[in-house]
């Protein structure tokens, strides 16, 4: 069953801040991004760092994308399992068999290649 309310009055809405330092919060810039590994300070990060961070990754780390040959269907956003996946080329010649979950960032068709993201 839906659970819905009616939309706010604009009186009741119309002086309302439009900002985070609106509200009186002061400190979010200095706010910490967590994950798995460590936490960085957003306001910090360059582009330099990122592209560092993501040239150390290893072949097959979450984070890292692969031309993949699928075996099976798989439309762009779905998600499959490493073990229907082979590394491939354009010519659609495979290589070894990656682990992990990569996510379909193209169109995958039957014995098709197309771009993956390893998300888990």
């Amino acid at each position: 069953m839906p659970i819905s309310a009616p939309p706010p009055s604009w009186a009741s809405i119309k002086s309302k801040p439009t900002t985070v330092s609106g509200f009186g919060i002061t400190d979010m810039a200095s706010q910490s991004v967590a994950n798995a590994t460590n936490a960085t300070n957003v306001t910090n990060v360059t582009s330099t760092q990122v592209a560092n961070a993501n040239a150390g990754l290893a072949i097959g780390a979450i984070g890292t994308y692969i031309f993949g040959y699928n075996l099976g269907v798989v439309s762009a956003g779905a998600t499959k399992a490493g073990s229907s996946l082979r590394y491939s080329d354009t010519n659609t010649s495979v290589g070894g068999t990656p682990s992990g979950t990569w996510r379909c960032m193209g169109y995958g068709g039957d014995g098709a290649v197309t771009v993956f993201l390893r998300i888990a």
